[in-house]
Formats: C-alpha cells, sequence, structure tokens
C-alpha cells in the first residue's frame, strides 16, 4: 500500500491514496478525505472501475417523440379509412371503458344501446348486457354497431 494508489470503494466510488498511519489511511474521493481502516483498504487495492457514462436523454426523448408522431400518424390513417359502423363500434368501446360516463357523446353512445336493446334477436340481448355491466368488448361494439346500422 502506497501513497497515489487507487482504490475503489462501494460507497463513495474510486479514490486514491493520501495519507497511510497506523490507525488509518486517508483516501480522497470525489466528495472529499474520508479516513478507513488499513485492512480494509488493503482489499480494495488496485481496484479502480471507471465511472459510467451518463445517459444521453436526448437520444431517449428523440426516440420517445419519433414514437409518438409514428402512433399519431398511424391513428390518423387508420381514422381516415374507417367505415361508419367500425366508427361506431369505436366510440361503444370508449363509453364501455369510461369510468364516469360523463361527456358529450355519451348520451349518444347511450341511445344507441337502448335503441339496439329494443330490437328482438341477438344483438339485442348483447346491448342489453352492455347496459346491465357498463362495459362494451370490442365484438360487442361490432355487433352492436351493425344492428344500429341495419335498422
Amino acid at each position: 500500500m502506497e501513497i497515489g494508489n487507487a482504490i475503489n470503494h462501494s460507497r463513495y466510488g474510486n479514490g486514491t491514496i493520501a495519507t497511510i498511519c497506523a490507525e488509518f489511511v486517508e483516501v480522497q474521493f470525489n466528495h472529499g478525505l474520508v479516513k478507513l481502516v488499513p485492512s480494509f483498504v488493503e482489499k480494495m487495492l488496485g481496484e479502480f472501475k471507471p465511472e459510467p457514462a451518463k445517459k444521453d436523454w436526448s437520444k431517449a426523448n428523440a426516440a420517445a417523440k419519433a414514437k409518438r408522431e409514428k402512433a399519431a400518424a398511424d391513428y390518423a390513417a387508420y381514422t381516415a379509412t374507417r367505415t361508419e359502423d367500425q366508427r361506431i363500434a369505436d366510440e361503444l368501446t370508449a363509453w364501455g371503458a369510461s369510468m364516469y360516463k360523463d361527456g358529450s357523446l355519451m348520451t349518444e353512445r347511450e341511445g344507441i344501446l337502448h335503441e339496439v336493446s329494443m330490437q328482438t334477436g341477438f344483438a339485442g340481448d348483447v346491448a342489453k348486457t352492455c347496459l346491465k355491466y357498463g362495459k362494451v368488448s370490442v365484438k360487442q361494439a361490432a355487433i352492436i354497431a351493425k344492428a344500429y346500422l341495419a335498422k
């Protein structure tokens, strides 16, 4: 053990030996001098780990932004090609997913459900089930939308 030797401490990181005494060894770390027991320093002697590189947040932010923009472009392309029954099915699915059932389109969506529930047959039963439980799956929404447009 000599002055100037490098060590790596699990808590303080990389450091160099500054002073050696019988009772303690002073090690210079980035934040200041620390007194350590000589036997402990001997175990860490010669170990020097490079500091981890800082994360480049600009690349991560640019990747996240590109992902959001691609999702927005994909959704715009999807909405441009939707048919009327797909639009209604999407609205019904949103109605079933909304927790508080409030908003301007909620009455229109519930109106569709009530109108289809008055019909006889499978679609009417599906609409009654959706109203009872307050949830609409994608398949149920498609059935109700087709029945609503077929009336």
